[in-house]
């Protein structure tokens, strides 16, 4: 590859829980970072019966994505929003594979959707893993 060719770094960060908003991991997407996206995928499958929680939920997110996006527009980051309705991995796979997405950060989670996401997006695509562990509250 040319030396003038650099390759974008392009990171994408999946909502899926509401500790993504959290500056400790927001602070912590590469100054190199040429695109961020954030993506909120509808996963039915998750889903409980009953519409209206579904929709309060979906509402969240909503308002948790926009929160992340003025983050790094206050900061100067060209970021982008999207939002899925769908299997939450194969959406993610989707957009790494369209996007050309070369880290995937994850807020790390214990617990076996979690470590079965991490496995697949190992197994299926090329981008970097980073998760990021968050602090523990202090007891008073």
């Amino acid at each position: 590859m040319p030396e003038n060719e650099k390759t974008e770094m392009r990171v994408l960060i999946p909502i899926l829980s509401k500790q993504e908003s959290n500056t400790f991991f927001l602070e912590k997407i590469p100054k190199e970072a040429d695109e961020i996206f954030l993506l909120l995928v509808i996963d039915t499958g998750f889903m409980p019966g009953r519409f209206g929680f579904a929709a309060s939920d979906i509402a969240a997110g909503n308002v948790l994505m926009q929160l992340m996006r003025k983050f790094f527009i206050r900061r100067r980051r060209k970021c982008f929003d999207i939002e899925e309705w769908g299997n939450t991995e194969r959406k993610i796979l989707q957009i790494i594979h369209l996007k050309k997405i070369s880290m995937v950060l994850l807020v790390k989670q214990n617990n076996e959707f979690y470590r079965g996401l991490v496995g697949q997006i190992q197994e299926q695509s090329k981008a970097e893993i980073v998760e990021i562990e968050l602090p523990k509250p202090e007891k008073k």
